[in-house]
């Protein structure tokens, strides 16, 4: 397993443990103040990197921020250079990603931006001491700015400290940037080693280095290979039915021993890469299972059972799988594949009436035609008639005359189904109850059920595609989405700014807010704090959820113009930050399209 993917497995069993400090940090400086850097270096823990960076904040894609960056070994801390305070706490095992992104320069602010940040004047002792550690030696100076410009990612695991945000941060250079990079991904990678509950196993690293094996492209490919040749060496042995005993058949019995001896390995491998569980998810891993085993089981000399033999050839159903790689073939397996249990309540329905049909016909023309003598003559009889087959010509036409005396049909005529027919006993009469026997079977069968059935398959037809294209929009959206913050800052309260953008009217809106802010202000208060709005703001289950960090309240009360001077909202304040932020958003999202 990765490192970083396996970070949201670690938090989920141990996350509350070890991050306890991080959180007591969090809420510390949530409050209204936070944790002095003095105070942080007075702790034993490690620095194993610090220097000066730009944050990418709230308020667009040219709002970078300098910051003061300290990674030790549990925890990535961003502080402003202008006070000692810390402003976002980034445990470091719960560091998904690292990526490095590439800007030209004119989509950001100026590298050199970054000397100037930290290049303001100190107002107190520990100020000075924070400009003199990070203007030491070891940490160098923000060079001329590039033709491009390099920033990296970190992104957080959902449900952490900082619930999935992505953090951007813009080193002095390229160098710096990989730098960072690559001691965030050691770190968080040792991180999540340690907290492991339990350690990897000689087993579990056979078994990692295995399932590697099986999911490199080459084996896959290896794999659809052999299925695909496998196909084509039974079409050949089925056309050419190479008698036992000669050379031909020989040949086929060697290739179908190479080949049932690689589908076996290659089920073992993947049986070991996943093992039981995993691999019982999977159907077509049962499919192999069952198929494999029996091709195996039909190659010892003492076993000659047709049957095992016979189920040899379903190998080639295999095939079904690269199905999955072709768009125009995936549609239509998944549509197939959804109608099942709608066509089957269909089909049950036509059986129904197949049957009641084929009871009426042994019981009237029993005794005028061989082919209604018994129900599984009947049966076949009257699906045959149900397809359209030469049911009026051949069965239906040939009743329309009957042998009958006293009342009662005692035979047919000879030639059947002519006016002119000779009968033994009887004399030749029309039968009007064939007529209306048939005809109604064929509307209700034919032009009725039959169209049912179709219906309901070409229903699922256009789900099918339609749920495929939602995906390949929801595909390319998430590029685009990944593309668009490379450029464009994503506000935290972006979702509810979402909801708000359907208004349609102004008195709509206000609505809107009002039923916002009684959603945040449970306790109904009069002014909310930080800690109110951010515990309101995640409590109210949006997708994703939003964590309302210390920026993130310093920009949306324009660096507390908006507020009171306790740092509080009231609802006034609330309305006037909603709709100021909704003309943000709107304008961002126009933006985003013309892009």
């Amino acid at each position: 397993m990765n490192a970083h993917v396996s970070a949201a497995l670690v938090y989920g069993r141990r996350g509350s443990d070890v991050s306890s400090i991080s959180r007591s940090r969090m809420s510390y400086f949530n409050a209204g103040g936070g944790e002095s850097f003095e105070e942080i270096f007075t702790k034993s823990e490690e620095v194993k990197k610090q220097g000066q960076l730009l944050k990418l904040c709230a308020g667009g894609r040219n709002n970078w921020q300098a910051r003061n960056a300290i990674l030790t070994h549990s925890e990535f801390l961003l502080l402003k250079p202008d006070h000692s305070l810390i402003r976002d706490v980034i445990p470091v095992h719960e560091i998904t990603s690292v990526k490095e992104v590439v800007d030209k320069a004119r989509h950001g602010a100026k590298i050199a931006d970054i000397t100037r940040a930290f290049e303001k004047p100190s107002k107190n002792n520990i100020q000075r001491k924070i400009s003199k550690l990070f203007q030491s030696s070891h940490v160098q100076k923000a060079p001329a700015p590039e033709e491009h410009e390099h920033h990296f990612v970190v992104t957080t695991i959902a449900g952490g400290l900082n619930n999935g945000k992505s953090f951007h941060i813009r080193a002095h250079n390229a160098h710096d940037v990989q730098s960072w990079v690559s001691i965030l991904r050691e770190e968080s990678k040792i991180r999540i080693e340690s907290l492991r509950e339990k350690p990897e196993t000689r087993l579990s690293k056979v078994r990692k280095f295995i399932r590697s094996v099986y999911d490199a492209y080459f084996f896959q490919l290896m794999t659809s290979i052999f299925i695909l040749l496998n196909f084509v060496s039974n079409i050949v042995e089925a056309q050419l039915v190479p008698a036992a005993d000669t050379q031909l058949a020989y040949v086929f019995g060697v290739i179908d021993f190479i080949f049932t001896v690689f589908f076996g390995v290659e089920l073992l491998i993947n049986l070991l890469s996943h093992w039981m569980r995993d691999f019982l998810k999977d159907s077509w891993n049962i499919f192999d299972l069952v198929v494999v085993s029996v091709s195996l089981i039909s190659l010892l000399p003492q076993i000659n059972i047709p049957l095992f033999n016979s189920l040899r050839v379903l190998r080639i159903f295999r095939a079904a799988r690269l199905i999955r790689k072709l768009h125009s073939l995936r549609v239509l397996f998944n549509a197939i594949m959804g109608s099942i249990l709608p066509v089957i309540n269909s089909v049950l329905v036509l059986l129904v009436v197949i049957v009641i049909y084929a009871i009426l016909a042994v019981d009237i023309y029993q005794n005028r035609d061989k082919r209604f003598e018994n129900l599984h003559e009947s049966l076949f009889t009257m699906y045959q008639v149900s397809t359209g087959d030469s049911w009026a010509s051949d069965i239906a036409r040939s009743l329309f005359y009957v042998c009958m005396q006293d009342g009662k049909a005692v035979g047919s005529p000879n030639p059947p189904g002519v006016p002119t027919g000779v009968c033994e006993v009887g004399t030749n009469e029309f039968d009007q109850g064939t007529l209306a026997f048939f005809f109604s079977y064929s509307t209700i069968t034919g032009m009725i059920l039959l169209n049912v059935v179709i219906a309901v398959l070409l229903d699922n037809f256009t789900r099918a595609a339609a749920n495929e294209d939602q995906m390949i929009r929801s595909e390319r959206a998430k590029e685009l989405e990944d593309a668009d913050e490379h450029h464009h800052s994503k506000l935290c309260i972006d979702p509810v700014l979402y909801e708000l953008a359907q208004f349609e009217s102004l008195e709509q809106l206000n609505k809107m807010i009002l039923d916002l802010f009684q959603a945040i202000n449970k306790d109904e208060k009069a002014e909310l704090s930080f800690q109110d709005l951010q515990n309101g703001f995640r409590a109210l289950g949006t997708d994703p959820q939003i964590h309302l960090s210390v920026d993130d309240f310093e920009f949306l009360t324009e660096e507390y113009q908006l507020c009171s001077a306790q740092k509080k909202v009231n609802y006034k304040m609330f309305v006037k930050i909603m709709k100021h932020q909704l003309e943000n958003f709107s304008s961002r999202q126009i933006t985003r399209v013309s892009y």
